[in-house]
């Protein structure tokens, strides 16, 4: 399955990992539904117009179309690609993963990530715990100032 550039598709822009803006079979895709700020869906692309995903609060990893998975997307980034020697193997994984429930510990970017790489990661995770962290730590340094002294005036 390929698909043809941004251009022939309604003005998608496909960000490529690699220079090539073809979608094939065993790409992990990062797709978005505006080209501002917004929430990414992760999908990994199987064969024969299969897309495995995990779909969301709710939800759990399943199967969907490509055409479905992409309607209504501004923004497609080709994060990874799988090796065609790779691919049956990596189609074997996610059908393993089938029915796997959605949670914020295993969420969509997680499963493709896995998928793809072998490892589960989420980059919208692991920035919250760091903005949390950080925050964590300003909160516990301003709380370890000591309080200035009070003077008070001299009445005349």
């Amino acid at each position: 399955m390929e698909t043809p550039a941004a251009e022939d598709q309604n003005l998608v822009l496909i960000l490529s990992c690699d220079g090539d803006h073809t979608i094939r079979e065993g790409d992990w895709l990062r797709l978005w539904t505006s080209t501002g700020l917004g929430i990414a869906h992760d999908v990994w692309v199987g064969v024969g117009g299969t897309v495995y995903e995990n779909s969301g609060p709710g939800g759990n990893v399943r199967r969907n179309t490509f055409g479905n998975v992409i309607a209504g997307r501004k923004v497609i980034h080709i994060v990874g690609r799988t090796a065609v020697a790779d691919l049956e193997q990596k189609v074997a994984f996610a059908e393993s993963k089938l029915d796997t429930l959605w949670t914020g510990f295993y969420n969509c970017q997680d499963f493709a990530s896995e998928v793809a790489t072998g490892s589960p990661q989420s980059l919208q995770r692991e920035a919250l715990v760091v903005v949390s962290l950080v925050t964590g730590g300003l909160v516990w340094f301003s709380n370890q100032q000591t309080p200035r002294k009070r003077t008070r005036r001299a009445r005349t």
